[in-house]
């Protein structure tokens, strides 16, 4: 696993999970520190909701962009390897692709994670991202939260059925203003 090759637990932890048990996007993760910066592009969603659609438009972009470090990884192994035919191009390619979904829809599970534990706390319950400031979490009502929290695992959806990435994403952020 990760942590046999020195990797700290809890970065590991967040590799595995961010990375949906592809052990060698897991590994390209977890070796730099840009897990932490995609991590932190998606909890930090929430305060930056606004019913303005042009806001709505720019923060699916940058959601959309958050990705686009790690794929760079997975970039640069493909570089390594020898694409000698145009079927190890395709093959490649789709492999971007589908990874780039895949991080989407994790990056949807983040955010659903942090309106379920804005939820949760409210109630004295379970809290999983225990580095928000609990004023954060107590921002929107339990109904709302879970309102939230749904409405992203809906987007995980969308997303897996091959709709358009930043369509799909500034449509949730004009829901997630409406709570």
């Amino acid at each position: 696993g990760l942590t046999e090759r020195g990797i700290e637990s809890a970065r590991a932890g967040e590799a595995a999970r961010i990375s949906s048990g592809r052990p060698g996007l897991a590994i390209l993760l977890a070796t730099g520190d840009r897990i932490a910066d995609f991590r932190d592009v998606w909890i930090g969603v929430p305060p930056r909701v606004t019913s303005d659609p042009g806001d709505a438009g720019r923060l699916a972009g940058e959601l959309v962009d958050s990705v686009s470090p790690l794929l760079d990884s997975i970039k640069q192994r493909h570089a390594e390897e020898v694409a000698d035919t145009k079927r190890d191009r395709d093959r490649q390619q789709r492999e971007l692709r589908r990874a780039g979904q895949e991080l989407l829809a994790n990056g949807l599970e983040i955010l659903a994670s942090v309106y379920a534990d804005a939820a949760s706390a409210q109630f004295g319950g379970y809290v999983r991202n225990t580095d928000l400031p609990m004023a954060d979490l107590i921002a929107a009502t339990p109904h709302d939260a879970v309102r939230n929290a749904e409405l992203c695992l809906e987007a995980v959806v969308a997303l897996k059925r091959n709709q358009r990435p930043l369509l799909v994403l500034t449509v949730l952020i004009m829901d997630l203003a409406d709570g």
